[in-house]
């Protein structure tokens, strides 16, 4: 009975699950092109919401991208020579950029004072709209990245050897994974303010029914509900993710 090489089974494992993680990351970006298609065309959401969802839409997208190269990077090394990296040759070590992380943070809470405002502002909010302050709130957070892509641009240090050996070299468990914890506990606080303008809304509608409020005012409640119910279901399927 012919044995199998442990290095050579070890490589074909890490082919494996890299060329599932291509595979992955691939599906999600086609979704999420689908998706930043539907919130151009559609109308459903109010503008500054809209633009924040746009917005958002895109760095996950961006995320997509960077995981894609990070993956085919490591698809093509799995075969290759391992040993040590170079520190100066440790591109794509993280698992994604803090630039791009801190995007995950700021269009959520962009997202939370914008619902605040509709849900205190909501007999004149359906008029109430000022789409450049949006655009430049949320345009001035992709500085950072886009000088970080620059910066890469210029330096062009792709990682000669193994990308793992990179990675494990430099940081340790909890570095690898400090921003994973960061985003999951805003989002958890997130999610339960935008669950406790959900309920505020909703008392409110109740309210607008038994007072027969003019139609304006009850759509934007009805539109505050269910935006919030939406944001707090996608950041609660996040946190499960």
């Amino acid at each position: 009975m012919e044995l199998t090489d442990p290095e050579e089974s070890s490589d074909s494992a890490t082919f494996a699950i890299h060329s599932m993680h291509l595979a992955i990351c691939t599906a999600a970006f086609a979704f999420n092109s689908f998706l930043l298609y539907l919130l151009n065309k559609c109308s459903a959401f109010h503008t500054h919401m809209k633009i924040i969802m746009i917005n958002q839409t895109m760095a996950v997208m961006a995320a997509d991208v960077y995981l894609l190269l990070r993956s085919t990077l490591a698809l093509f090394q799995s075969y290759g020579a391992k040993g040590t990296v170079p520190v100066d040759e440790c591109a794509f070590s993280t698992s994604v950029p803090d630039s791009l992380c801190m995007l995950f943070i700021w269009f959520p809470f962009l997202l939370v004072v914008e619902r605040f405002y509709a849900s205190q502002n909501y007999q004149d909010y359906e008029n109430n709209e000022a789409p450049i302050i949006f655009k430049l709130l949320c345009g001035v957070m992709w500085i950072p990245m886009g000088a970080e892509i620059i910066a890469f641009c210029f330096s062009l240090s792709f990682p000669s050897e193994d990308l793992h050996g990179c990675q494990y070299t430099r940081q340790s468990h909890m570095q690898r994974n400090a921003w994973f914890v960061i985003i999951a506990v805003f989002s958890a606080i997130f999610s339960l303010f935008f669950k406790v303008l959900e309920l505020i809304n909703k008392r409110i509608e109740n309210h607008s029914v038994r007072n027969d409020y003019v139609f304006s005012c009850r759509y934007q409640i009805r539109e505050n509900v269910r935006t919030c119910r939406f944001a707090f279901s996608l950041l609660k399927n996040e946190l499960l993710s």
